[in-house]
């Protein structure tokens, strides 16, 4: 899980390139490589894998509001 990292005030941005940038990006990095292993694991392409949980998600999204 990624610590939650905020500016010291609030309205000071993350500079890019600051540790908590830094943490952002290898945890993005990382959901990359996770989505790309499970497509591989399934023999999906990349682009029918991300169809598939966007479609999952919208899915969830409606139930969520009664549709």
């Amino acid at each position: 899980m990624v610590k939650e990292c905020k500016p010291k005030r609030e309205h000071e941005p993350i500079v890019h390139g600051s540790h908590e940038q830094v943490d952002v990006e290898e945890y993005i990095e990382a959901m990359v490589r996770s989505e790309k292993m499970a497509a591989e694991k399934l023999q999906w392409s990349e682009v029918e894998w991300a169809g598939h949980c966007m479609t999952q998600d919208a899915d969830r999204r409606k139930r969520k509001r009664g549709e």
